[in-house]
């Protein structure tokens, strides 16, 4: 649009003949009151700051234009009236099939999520064409598809809308204040194969074009406050920086809203030379001040959610997302006084699946395995999502939030058909465009899954996915592919897995949330030497030969029991095979309601015992010396300054507390550090200790010194500013392991002496370091090599070094890979990306030990639903006992915990169910090694 001004001139008007009749003359003068008349209820505003004298205007040749833009600047973004009428989608794909899904369980998405129907949904032209529900003939003319119609039938299955894996919003980093705009997409490969095509409605002006016709479109914008733009400045740098920004937005506002008042006046000629007003660095914030942009906030604490609530009602205008918020539970009332139409969302990964808040601690429902994001509704015509996370602002997040905001008065939708919901429908309201996706609507975008199972189970694996009605899973096969098919749902032919699961009672827990500000006391209710009963238990695990193994305690539907003394089990079975050992009313018992006893399981991987919160260093053991790029200090006497975890352990850490609440009983960490990161190669020995010891003294704390010795590999980082010396090469690495491994450091350095016990064993081991390493003494074996390594050929090349070393000195090197993300293609072949066989069946298949890690302390609680995922992946060859071996015995082997036999192996109460499913909660742990029992 051209801004210049090209005025329209005309002829100076007629003198009048003097001789002109009166009647003549009065007809003039009535003229020309008449045109003063009309000329004056046009140029005088009743905006008293506008008045300007009468007189001719040039009107620009673009005037047209000019009033459609700010007739624009009023309009609200939305779809057209029409647009559920539309006969074809913006983003079909010419050539496509249609396809009819009969037979299925909809999740429509409607009345809050409550409302599911029976029948048969019709995809066609990339929109959801029917949904037949009544059993009658389909309206559309099937005969006319036929020769182009996939049919599908979901025998009964689950269908839903996308769950957040068929679209996303992407945004910037939360670095900067204002980060910059954001954009929806849809997870698609198009045909034109560029990023742009895979936007969903972008905003006019994104492709050049000036276009003011038609609803405008909604616009989306990243901010930030907190400790993530702290490298800045201060939360008061960050807040004024906000308040000037929205200043000078709010200024090019007014100045474009006088300019279009004189436009639509008439009152061309006062509008000068310059056109409409417009500041490129604000026009942004200007939407955002004319409710047309959708913002997002990245903040977690209280202090910068009120930041946020006083900005918004300063300027006036709304907050569509909040990410994370982990304090805002502790705030209702002033999440109350927020802009109108907020939603509070958070990104999380921190828990698996879950559902209706008041009655279990996950109060998300995270699929975390298809990173989908939860939202939460509440009345205020806002949505809340809350998320602990890693960070510091994050410490006193609780997973308890939504529960204690609907007893606040604000009613949290977390029942299992809304939450549902908070993945499908609430979001696509929150963003602006439920009108095409987020339900199960004719008109609306033919974005589908069929599942193999209820939604909300753990496992749930969709059967089939489309996006635009084109079939993305499963991937369809390319020219000389294999089509052989990929079974989904193996293992749950069972109708429960189609109901909603079954979940715990966590009042108490939520209400000591509350009473204590987020940070409850993790400890046990009580502990006890003494005799502690268990009843009603169905099923007994323990350690034996290696593996674990189930007894079954239930006879002819009557459930068993198990007794207890000093952390022992002296008797368990029926009440008459245990009637000597007990007495109800004389100890103290545990009803675990038809639950089970089993091991405790193991967590490897994090920085659990050995950090509080993450990324807050001042919480941490802080970060090693890499001895290849900076000589270590001569202090140390050696080269390679070989370090132990065992003097850097944290008891009582929060990540830990909820670990062994969880049923995660013992850990084994070493200092080991990120493989991207410019840390140390060399990561010191590790150590394995109890989660729910109170301090490093504490009987049976240690369970082992020294476990392993760990090291890191990697590629330099893919981002290296000025090219810069951080990281080692990788053949440097590995020279390094050669000269170590083959014994040229001499054995009196650390760095010497313990690559030499990894090559030789632990059978030359002298006495004094034998102490050091366990106690008591017992089986003593070697000390694994565990490296941290992700790449293949990396692997590939420490297993030909794994060879050259053993030949050298005709011994056997215990090499172990953490990580091992590529580890499957060194098995002895490999399928497409989506198959029949998972990376860990690939090698648990080809007799490779194989066990369970986590990257971050906080993912340690969830260990028991990644052994059900991977059980349920597997399609029934990894049955429960080889599931458990992953965070038990497999565990133990590879990291070279000798120090916990199967007697001194702790066990875990599950009341409700066990350790596999969902419905069960922990609520003891019986500890050999502590000698005693804690009741949760």
């Amino acid at each position: 649009m051209s801004d210049k001004w090209s005025p329209l001139t005309t002829a100076p008007p007629r003198r009048l003949d003097r001789r002109a009749t009166p009647i003549l003359v009065t007809a003039f003068c009535a003229l020309v009151v008449t045109f003063i008349t009309l000329q004056l209820s046009t140029t005088y505003l009743s905006d008293n700051r506008l008045s300007y004298s009468v007189k001719s205007q040039s009107v620009p040749l673009n005037a047209q234009e000019v009033l459609r833009r700010c007739a624009s600047l009023r309009a609200a973004p939305g779809p057209p009236l029409n647009f559920l009428a539309r006969e074809e989608s913006d983003r079909f794909e010419p050539g496509t099939n249609a396809t009819l899904i009969q037979n299925a369980k909809l999740w429509t998405g409607h009345y809050n999520g409550t409302e599911v129907l029976y029948g048969d949904i019709l995809l066609d032209r990339g929109l959801i064409k029917e949904i037949n529900t009544g059993g009658d003939a389909m309206r559309s003319d099937l005969a006319r598809l036929r020769p182009h119609l996939d049919i599908v039938d979901a025998k009964g299955a689950w269908v839903t809308p996308g769950l957040g894996v068929t679209s996303a919003q992407i945004l910037p980093g939360s670095t900067n204040a204002i980060a910059g705009q954001a954009f929806m997409v849809k997870l698609r490969k198009t045909s034109e194969r560029s990023s742009a095509s895979m936007l969903l409605e972008p905003p006019p002006g994104l492709n050049g074009s000036t276009t003011h016709a038609g609803p405008p479109r909604w616009r989306y914008l990243k901010q930030a406050a907190g400790e993530n733009v702290m490298q800045y400045g201060t939360r008061m740098d960050t807040m004024w920086s906000y308040r000037a920004a929205y200043h000078e937005a709010r200024k090019l506002k007014g100045l474009q809203d006088i300019f279009c008042e004189k436009a639509e006046a008439g009152l061309w000629d006062s509008l000068g030379k310059d056109g409409f007003p417009e500041d490129f660095k604000y026009e942004v914030l200007v939407d955002v001040l004319r409710g047309k942009v959708k913002v997002s906030d990245h903040v977690y604490e209280v202090v910068d959610i009120d930041n946020l609530v006083r900005l918004s009602n300063e300027f006036e205008f709304p907050i569509a997302s909040i990410h994370h918020a982990a304090e805002a539970y502790l705030v209702p009332d002033l999440l109350k006084r927020m802009s109108v139409n907020s939603v509070i969302l958070g990104y999380t990964s921190d828990d698996f699946k879950s559902l209706q808040v008041g009655r279990n601690p996950c109060c998300r429902i995270v699929l975390d395995k298809l990173s989908v994001r939860a939202l939460i509704q509440i009345s205020c015509k806002s949505r809340v999502l809350m998320s602990t996370s890693y960070k510091r602002e994050a410490y006193r997040g609780s997973e308890f939030a939504p529960r204690i905001l609907a007893d606040n008065n604000i009613s949290v939708v977390m029942n299992p058909h809304l939450a549902l919901s908070s993945v499908t429908s609430a979001p696509a309201s929150a963003a602006g465009i439920n009108h095409r996706i987020g339900m199960l609507t004719e008109g609306h975008d033919a974005d589908i899954v069929l599942w193999d199972s209820h939604p909300l189970q753990i496992g749930a694996t969709p059967v089939k996915v489309w996006i635009d009605g084109i079939m993305q899973i499963p991937v369809p096969p390319r020219t000389g592919e294999s089509t052989k098919p990929v079974n989904v749902g193996v293992g749950k032919e069972a109708s429960r897995w189609r109901e909603v699961p079954l979940v715990p009672n966590w009042d108490e827990e939520r209400e000591q949330a509350v009473e204590w500000e987020g940070l409850p006391p993790l400890g046990s209710r009580f502990s006890s030497r003494q005799r502690v009963i268990f009843i009603n238990v169905a099923d007994l695990w323990i350690k034996g030969a290696g593996h674990v193994v189930q007894t079954k305690l239930s006879a002819e539907g009557v459930l068993g029991v198990v007794v207890v003394e000093d952390g022992q089990v002296v008797c368990s079975g029926t009440r008459i095979a245990c009637a000597s050992s007990y007495t109800e009313t004389e100890y103290a018992t545990v009803d675990l309601a038809g639950g089970s006893i089993s091991p405790g399981m193991m967590t490897f991987g994090s920085s659990l015992g050995v950090e509080e919160i993450q990324s807050e260093p001042s919480t941490g053991n802080g970060m090693l010396s890499n001895a290849l790029i900076k000589n270590l200090p001569k202090i140390f006497g050696d080269v390679g300054g070989v370090v132990k975890a065992m003097d850097a352990l944290q008891f009582g850490t929060r990540n830990a507390l909820l670990a062994y609440r969880s049923g995660v009983t013992v850990g084994t960490v070493s200092l080991q550090e990120d493989a991207l990161s410019s840390g140390s190669i060399i990561s010191g020995l590790s150590t394995t200790f109890r989660t729910g010891a109170a301090h490093g003294m504490e009987r049976g704390a240690i369970v082992q010194n020294v476990a392993a010795l760990h090291v890191t590999l990697a590629r330099p980082r893919a981002v290296s500013r000025h090219n810069r010396k951080t990281t080692a090469s990788v053949s440097e690495e590995i020279a390094m392991l050669r000269r170590l491994l083959w014994g040229f450091e001499p054995k009196e350095t650390q760095t010497g002496y313990w690559f030499s016990q990894a090559m030789e064993g632990r059978e030359c081991i002298d006495q004094k370091v034998l102490v050091d390493m366990l106690h008591p003494l017992t089986n003593i074996t070697e000390i694994p090599l565990v490296i941290e390594v992700h790449n293949a050929d990396i692997m590939s090349s420490l297993l030909k070094l794994k060879v050259e070393t053993e030949e050298r000195w005709g011994t056997t090197l215990k090499m172990v890979f953490s990580g091992a993300t590529e580890a499957h293609l060194l098995a002895r072949e490999i399928g497409p990306p989506l198959t029949n066989d998972t990376n860990l069946w690939k090698l648990m298949d080809n007799e490779v030990t194989v066990a369970f890690g986590v990257n971050e302390a906080w993912q340690a609680r969830n260990a028991r639903f990644d052994l059900v995922w991977a059980s349920m992946e597997s399609n029934g060859r990894i049955d429960q006992q080889k599931a458990y071996s992953l965070l038990t015995t497999n565990l133990e082997k590879l990291l070279g915990v000798v120090n916990l036999p199967d007697e001194d192996t702790d066990l875990v109460a599950y009341q409700g169910g066990t350790v596999f499913d969902l419905s069960s909660k922990v609520v003891a742990v019986v500890s050999p090694g502590r000698g005693g029992v804690d009741v949760l």
